[in-house]
């Protein structure tokens, strides 16, 4: 999500017609955040009633600032295999997508450490 084009757009206004009017048009809405972010909050505030499934890729190490959130996005990704077990162990739909995996480049020779 690209805020830059609501920037100075009433939340109402937008509410009512960011989703038939742009978001829906998609398949998916990708959101890349942190918890509690301008991203993160424009998503679980604005798109709330839109028709178009939703998914967090958590950029940070923040836990989710509730469980009402958590369930909000349809799928959530992560960066360190770490974070799955502290704070995504209750939703269904996680996956480690992106992020260095230290394992691997150790074992390559790439360091680590």
């Amino acid at each position: 999500v690209n805020l830059d084009g609501f920037t100075g757009v009433d939340s109402r206004f937008a509410r009512v017609h960011a989703c038939p009017s742009y978001f829906e048009y998609f398949d998916h809405v990708w959101i890349k955040s942190n918890w509690n972010w301008v991203v993160d909050q424009f998503a679980r505030t604005i798109l709330v009633e839109c028709k178009v499934s939703i998914s967090l890729l958590v950029s940070g190490s923040y836990h989710p600032p509730s469980i009402e959130a958590l369930f909000f996005y349809d799928l959530l990704f992560y960066e360190v295999f770490w974070y799955e077990s502290r704070a995504l162990y209750d939703h269904p739909l996680v996956a480690h997508a992106f992020g260095i995996d230290r394992r691997v480049m150790t074992a390559a020779g790439g360091g680590g450490g």
